[in-house]
């Protein structure tokens, strides 16, 4: 059973020595295990302190080492020792011990304590990694062990969001900011996301104060980790104008008419912190009305507006999208529609989950197949997937943190949804993890064990690529594969205890969540393991059996070259007083013909001449020629849309044409009282030989046939339907009798990712899934 002992304010006692020069790595040095008491007079004060530090030369190193030492993260391979500070009123024994997550005892003893104070330490010489409480009567303080640094890389899958203060940070904030940040490098973490909004670097228009988190970026950049800086807000309602959003209801200028703004406040910030920010996120969610279906037009516009003022900064700084992504709604499909992945270098997603029980799947690979399809069909296949907002949040009250039972779930979950992240072709992982105020430390800033899987998950993940599906995993058991330097190394766990076997002719090394590693033998040819809740790592001499499931990875750029027609942005401006915005649903017409006006933005340095139109099923719309809009300049013209008697529901999209060259669309969710969304859900009613999807994240099929059906009495022959297998188009697939029935008896053994479209009212509605082939 794991042992979680509560935290108590520590101090942090540290001798540094310099080193002789030498590699990169901190110096490592042999010391024999110590104890040593020292007794001193009594002055009258009690003091009673239990104390955790370095014991050893730490090398070029050391400001690093020692910042990260305060929050109790220490580097493996330098000993540490325990400083013990003890008062009494008369000569006693008082017993230690250091337990480790699991509850085992590595160290313990007594000391003879005299009357008045004891300074007791013990220098350790070997300490493997994990997390550990150091115990002494009811002192007790909580630390946690990393890896090497120097066998870390510089661009590791694992990234962070860090909750402190870096905007006018005191020297308090720039401490506590350099303590986390040097923490997370310890961790393995290579990137750090943290945010701003745009008030506070723009407070008036053309009133820059970029200065304002310099310090704190510089100070990030300086220990070599990568930043990712999100501007996490509209422009101020200050200086913001338009009248068609008012922001009682939440529809703000501030995406409606500031787009002009954005590329010039863009292109200022990238060029000021050009080498010191690594990718700029625009991301106005501070209200959440900001990222609801009908306003990912507007925000659409906006992006593409700081993209391009990104680019023409000549700052090397990645570019993208960034706002709340789920697989049941409008918002990702209309900013696809919308062309807005033309303009980025990622293809970003922003998911995680609120704890409501142990076995919560915040990725789980329906949600990743959705997201993935989206890509494929946006344009965005060839962009690498990440999670730049992954998170997993508990409730608690002001000052208190996750109770053991959620500590235990946050270690094992800070494992599980990355491998299955990586699995789903997540390429960068960004947790909420850094500082007090996040699930990985305490309010008073100790390590919880969440932080030491995090270590050992990047040390041992780093550099692996995701091959496969292991075979042979039982039921309410995970398993995945990945090759690392020529190297089989595989991820398991289960839900419930249970005993996982697999052919090896060879010994394997098993590596526990803690970073731990044992030797286990095969017998008669066979490996047996234990498998629970807690991860384990399995290092093969000899590849086991996986059901392959290639995920290429994607080349990362910066795309800083923009065509004429990219560099139009086109935008449907509607007159909100004559509609119904409703913001889960989209915008519902009230009359037969509706007016509306199209909004030309030219970013390019020479004058543009062409046109724009739109399209809508079941509507005509009016389009208009001979348009010309001057070097970087900006014009308006109307168009209508007519409801032909046919159009109910559907996705209008604007577009122009200007020197010859198709502009990004512009896109919006219209209905006139009847939507697709609740007459037709899709549901997957399982395979032919019996099985369910609802029993299994993957199910294993064995008969070569699946079906789709509806959970309404639908005839799908009338419907549009799309089938998408791994990303591309499927057709082998019939619709008879109500039933869609997908053929795959030609698929080799392997894992699929299915995704199934059924357009109604002019929506497409997804269903998605993996599946196994044998």
């Amino acid at each position: 059973m794991k042992k979680f002992l509560p935290l108590i304010a520590c101090v942090l006692c540290v001798s540094m020595l310099l080193s002789a020069c030498g590699p990169k790595s901190p110096a490592k040095k042999e010391y024999a295990d110590y104890e040593k008491t020292e007794y001193l007079n009594d002055d009258g004060t009690a003091i009673s302190a239990v104390k955790v530090g370095y014991d050893a030369e730490l090398g070029e190193n050391a400001e690093l080492l020692n910042a990260a030492a305060e929050v109790m993260v220490f580097e493996s391979g330098l000993p540490i020792a325990l400083k013990l500070t003890l008062s009494s009123d008369a000569d006693e024994e008082r017993e230690y011990s250091v337990t480790d997550y699991f509850g085992n005892t590595l160290y313990s003893g007594s000391i003879a304590c005299r009357a008045g104070q004891t300074v007791f330490t013990k220098g350790i010489a070997v300490h493997p990694t994990g997390h550990f409480t150091l115990t002494v009567g009811d002192e007790e303080v909580s630390y946690v062990i990393t890896p090497p640094l120097s066998e870390r890389s510089e661009d590791s899958p694992f990234a962070a969001r860090l909750y402190l203060n870096t905007r006018s940070p005191s020297a308090d904030d720039l401490a506590a900011i350099r303590r986390y940040a040097s923490a997370a490098k310890l961790m393995g973490i290579t990137w750090i996301r943290t945010g701003v909004t745009w008030a506070e670097y723009e407070p008036e228009r053309g009133e820059y104060k970029f200065d304002i988190t310099e310090e704190a970026y510089r100070l990030i950049d300086s220990l070599g980790l990568k930043l990712m800086v999100s501007i996490e807000s509209p422009a101020p309602d200050s200086w913001t104008v338009g009248d068609g959003y008012p922001s009682s209801e939440g529809y703000n200028a501030g995406l409606r008419d500031t787009h002009k703004d954005i590329y010039n406040t863009a292109k200022a910030m990238a060029s000021y912190y050009n080498g010191v920010v690594d990718a700029w996120e625009m991301l106005p969610n501070s209200d959440s009305k900001y990222i609801a279906a009908e306003t990912a037009a507007m925000y659409s516009t906006w992006y593409k507006s700081a993209a391009l003022g990104i680019a023409d900064s000549g700052a090397d700084a990645l570019k993208m999208f960034g706002g709340f992504t789920q697989a049941d709604g409008n918002y990702d499909r209309l900013a696809i529609e919308s062309g807005v992945y033309l303009y980025s270098d990622v293809y970003n997603i922003i998911y995680g989950s609120l704890y409501r029980g142990r076995f919560i799947n915040v990725l789980g690979s329906g949600n990743r197949v959705y997201h993935k399809t989206l890509a494929a069909l946006g344009g965005a296949n060839g962009l690498p997937m990440w999670n730049t907002g992954y998170s997993l949040a508990f409730e608690y009250g002001v000052g208190e943190g996750p109770g053991e039972e959620e500590r235990a779930f946050l270690t094992e979950h800070t494992v599980t949804a990355a491998v299955q992240s990586l699995a789903g072709g997540i390429e960068r992982i960004f947790t909420s993890a850094l500082s007090s105020d996040g699930s990985y430390y305490t309010p008073d800033g100790r390590p919880n064990p969440a932080v030491a899987a995090e270590a050992v998950m990047s040390y041992m993940l780093d550099g692996a690529s995701y091959v496969g599906v292991l075979s042979g995993i039982p039921s309410t058991g995970y398993g995945y594969c990945f090759e690392k330097n020529g190297t089989s190394l595989s991820v398991v766990w289960a839900t419930r205890d249970k005993q996982y076997s697999f052919a090896s002719q060879t010994a394997v090394t098993v590596t526990d969540v803690m970073g731990v590693s044992r030797v286990v033998e095969p017998v008669g040819g066979v490996v047996t393991l234990d498998i629970g809740t807690d991860p384990q790592y399995i290092t093969h001499s000899e590849a086991p059996a996986y059901l392959a499931h290639s995920l290429p990875k994607a080349d990362i750029s910066n795309k800083t070259s923009f065509s004429v027609g990219e560099r139009v942005v086109v935008t449907a401006l509607f007159d909100f007083p004559k509609m119904d915005p409703v913001a889960s649903d989209g915008l519902k017409l009230t009359e037969e013909v509706t007016e509306f006006t199209v909004r030309i933005t030219n970013y390019n340095s020479v004058a543009v001449t062409g046109s724009v139109i739109g399209s809508l099923e079941g509507f005509e719309v009016s389009s208009v020629d001979s348009i010309t809009v001057e070097p970087m300049g900006e014009t308006t013209v109307k168009l209508t849309l007519r409801n032909l008697g046919g159009g109910t529901d559907g996705f209008l999209t604007v577009s122009g044409v200007f020197n010859g060259e198709k502009t990004a669309a512009n896109a919006w969710h219209v209905y006139t009282g009847i939507h697709g969304r609740g007459y037709l859900l899709p549901v997957l009613s399982g395979v032919e030989d019996g099985g369910s999807y609802a029993k299994a994240e993957m199910p294993e099929i064995s008969a070569r046939l699946f079906n789709v059906t509806t959970s309404k009495d639908t005839d799908l022959a009338s419907l549009p339907v799309r089938v998408i297998l791994n990303g591309a188009e499927f057709t082998s697939f019939t619709v008879s009798e109500g039933k869609l029935t997908v053929d795959t008896s030609a698929l080799q053994a392997g894992v699929y990712d299915l995704a199934v479209s059924f357009r109604v009212y002019g929506e497409d509605l997804w269903t998605t899934a993996s599946f196994t082939v044998k």
